[in-house]
């Protein structure tokens, strides 16, 4: 019997035929009442096999539609998909005077890391911490699209950390890939598979060590989870977790003109001499660069497609395979193809094997 043959006409005429030659049925297969429990078994049973097929299909990755059930397998090998990415740029601040004439600053003037930039409608945050040291009276910084947000969560009454050591964030796809940031009152947590930790081989929680304070990433039905260690593998944060990311547009904000005018929240700028009244600047505030290489969330069919890779890879790059997989899956510039060949595949002289192009 063909079991994936389950079209509704086709089981109904599969059980009329069975119950046609059933001995004590005679005709009555064929009355009224006969065919409506025909029809309503049948239809029972087309529903019942769609679902197990929807079911078994969702348990593989190469045949699950579903986004959650496609970013749980990717999780489970280790994978984590790309979040948006958002455009970067460098602006050049100037102190002046009320003339737009350069003035040397009496004390530092310091821009906040995560400071709010404006151009427009659109927000851009400062990446560093930015100095105009005293006397003198410009610094670049590098900004990046998006919107800071800030999720603290008390780590004695929130009953999910509670429950599990994780934060849950259901709605994480415009968190940017490079921003996030957790802190709690001991100090900084940074990421297992951070440049640092891999550097450590440090990869995963099961590696560290009761005072490493480290979190890992998984995904789940719930969302993105930031998991924290037990106090066996990975120090358990105390008080107030705080998580700071930027909400990003993506590909959506790019500011290829440079020149243009950007804003602070305030109009003046203070340095930091103990002073009343305290010195405040006017400034001038401008692109120098085009603010660029936005780019949107993985697909669930690149996902898909880029997990399997990524097991490939073993989380290195020493194939010409892996060196073309880790360039298309930073996001970084809207790179859309990759080919990556060592010096001795090339037609220049060769002056070192170990050079990748």
């Amino acid at each position: 019997m063909d079991y994936t043959a389950y079209e509704y006409d086709a089981l109904v005429d599969r059980v009329t035929t069975a119950l046609k030659n059933k001995e004590g049925w005679g005709d009555a297969y064929d009355s009224s009442t006969g065919q409506m429990l025909i029809q309503t078994l049948a239809d029972v049973t087309d529903h019942l096999f769609y679902m197990l097929e929807r079911r078994s299909q969702e348990v593989f990755l190469d045949t699950a539609r579903l986004d959650s059930s496609i970013r749980t397998h990717a999780s489970e090998l280790g994978y984590r998909p790309r979040r948006r990415v958002s455009a970067t740029g460098t602006l050049l601040l100037k102190l002046v005077d009320s003339d737009g004439e350069l003035i040397a600053a009496e004390g530092e003037v310091v821009i906040d890391k995560g400071t709010t930039v404006y151009l427009g409608d659109s927000e851009f945050v400062t990446i560093e911490n930015y100095v105009i040291p005293e006397g003198q009276s410009t610094v670049e910084i590098n900004v990046r699209e998006g919107q800071l947000t800030t999720l603290n969560v008390n780590t004695s009454s929130d009953e999910e950390f509670l429950n599990s050591n994780e934060i849950v964030l259901e709605e994480y796809a415009n968190i940017e890939e490079y921003s996030l940031e957790v802190s709690a009152s001991d100090g900084a947590y940074s990421d297992v598979a951070s440049d640092e930790n891999v550097a450590k081989n440090l990869t995963t929680l099961s590696y560290a060590s009761s005072s490493d304070q480290v979190y890992d990433i998984k995904f789940s039905n719930e969302g993105m989870r930031i998991v924290f260690g037990d106090g066996t593998f990975g120090k358990i944060p105390q008080d107030t977790i705080a998580v700071t990311y930027v909400e990003s547009s993506g590909s959506n904000v790019n500011v290829v003109k440079t020149g243009l005018s950007f804003k602070f929240d305030s109009d003046t700028l203070y340095d930091e001499l103990n002073v009343t009244p305290r010195n405040t600047y006017r400034y001038e505030l401008k692109n120098t660069t085009a603010i660029r290489g936005g780019s949107e969330a993985e697909s669930t069919a690149e996902i898909a497609r880029n997990a399997p890779d990524f097991t490939r890879t073993n989380n290195r790059a020493i194939t010409s395979f892996d060196h073309e997989f880790w360039v298309l899956r930073s996001g970084i510039g809207g790179i859309v193809d990759a080919k990556a060949y060592g010096e001795q595949e090339s037609d220049s002289l060769v002056f070192n094997m170990n050079n990748v192009i």
